[in-house]
Order: C-alpha cells, then sequence, then structure tokens
C-alpha cells in the first residue's frame, strides 16, 4: 500500500490538469488559476487520510476549487482590486468544434441564473457524472438531476429566443 505522500502525488498528478481546466474556464485566461489549484491542493494534503478514504474524491476536489475562486473573488472584490464574475466565460475558453457554431449557446449560458449556469457547465463542459454534480452541491442526485433538467429547459427557451431551433 502506497505511503501518504505516494498517494497524494498520484493524486495531483491524476486530477491537476482537470483542476486547472476547471478554474480557467471559470476566471478566463489572466487568471489566478494555478495559484488556487496550488493552494488547495497544498490545503487538500493535509486531508489526506479523508481523501483517501472516499469512493470519489473528485467532487470534494471541485467542490474545493469552486469555495476557493468565490473567496479569490470576494477578496479581490473586497480590496478594490478587480472586480470580475467567476461565471464569466470567453468563447476562445472553450475547446468547442467552432466559435461560430457556439457563440449562441455561450450568449444563451450567460443569460441563465449564476447557479443554473454553473451546474450545466460542470455537467456537460467538465464532463461530471449527476452524482458528481450533485455531491459538489451537498444535494441528492435526484435535486440535482431535476436542477440539471430546469436548467437545459432554461437554456432551450433562451436559445429560442436568441433564433436557435431544435436540430
Amino acid at each position: 500500500m502506497k505511503d501518504d505522500r505516494e498517494f497524494f502525488e498520484d493524486f495531483v498528478q491524476e486530477h491537476t490538469a482537470r483542476a486547472l481546466a476547471f478554474c480557467r474556464s471559470r476566471l478566463g485566461a489572466r487568471s489566478d488559476a494555478e495559484d488556487i489549484v496550488q493552494d488547495v491542493m497544498l490545503r487538500l494534503f493535509s486531508r489526506v487520510d479523508q481523501i483517501r478514504e472516499l469512493k470519489d474524491p473528485l467532487p470534494y476536489l471541485y467542490r474545493a476549487l469552486r469555495n476557493a475562486m468565490i473567496d479569490r473573488v470576494r477578496a479581490k472584490r473586497d480590496s478594490a482590486q478587480l472586480d470580475f464574475d467567476i461565471a464569466a466565460e470567453e468563447p476562445q475558453q472553450l475547446e468547442l468544434e467552432s466559435e461560430e457554431a457556439t457563440l449562441p449557446l455561450l450568449q444563451a449560458l450567460e443569460l441563465l441564473p449564476e447557479d443554473q449556469r454553473e451546474m450545466l457547465r460542470m455537467r456537460y463542459f467538465d464532463e461530471l457524472s449527476v452524482a458528481q454534480v450533485a455531491e459538489i452541491y451537498e444535494i441528492a442526485p435526484a435535486a440535482a438531476a431535476m436542477r440539471l433538467a430546469r436548467a437545459r429547459a432554461k437554456l432551450k427557451s433562451e436559445l429560442h429566443k436568441l433564433g436557435v431551433r431544435d436540430a
């Protein structure tokens, strides 16, 4: 069996790229994503025993990253250095097929309430399961599925308002 240090090194190697992508997609290109991921990983090392016991540590990591991003934005707002929305999305940040084809989707996403937008992004852009999204939000999987269904319906409505019709 691996000792704590070896276990955590594997954990960091396995999840750092996704963690950086998660933060960068929410904070933009000129962000503190690397600092946030590093800070979170350092904090999680002190909880390596808890992480070892988790069946799926990814929701735990994403919840820690989400909280760290919120804290960073609040700190910057409080210090009046910079004011930005952690859910703001720039089309060039996404690795999707075509900017032109995805622009209406990104515009419609911006029209959704922040919680709906974030849940959809976790589920479809970050490719987390409904159960993982539920764990991040600390709600039942059925509640997460319902919220995601409502968010998809709202997104579809916003897309229709932007002139995008079902294929």
